[in-house]
């Protein structure tokens, strides 16, 4: 793990629910179709209501550290939740909003800012 990795300091772990910044955090499944009846554009105009949330806890969880450990932001949380956050962070990586590094195979993997993460998000 690299050295400069921080474990976020806003995230408690509460009777196996996470709370970041004092907001309970839990993404429901991927698929789901009753979250939140948000039209996604198909053009790309709109994000989905998840990898908003995700941005949003990375940009309040980094503001003071080069990046996170996916360990930490995942303590406590479902298999469900974890993996959907997993499922976000690709989805953040392809759009160059975050880079990933992981230095071995399953092991922990530290998000850091990419060349998008400042810019205002499509919702």
């Amino acid at each position: 793990m690299p050295a400069d990795v921080s474990f976020g300091s806003n995230i408690d772990v509460n009777a196996g629910k996470t709370s970041i910044g004092g907001e309970e955090f839990a993404l429901g499944a991927v698929n789901d179709l009753n979250v939140e009846n948000v039209k996604v554009d198909s053009a790309g105009n709109k994000w989905h209501p998840h990898t908003t949330k995700v941005l949003s806890m990375l940009k309040s969880n980094m503001s003071g550290s080069k990046s996170l450990s996916f360990d930490a932001l995942s303590v406590g949380c479902s298999r469900r939740t974890a993996s959907g956050v997993f499922f976000e962070l690709l989805q953040l990586k392809t759009w160059d909003y975050i880079e990933v590094e992981q230095s071995k195979a399953y092991g922990d993997i530290a998000v850091s800012k990419g060349v998008k993460f400042d810019e205002e998000v499509k919702a």
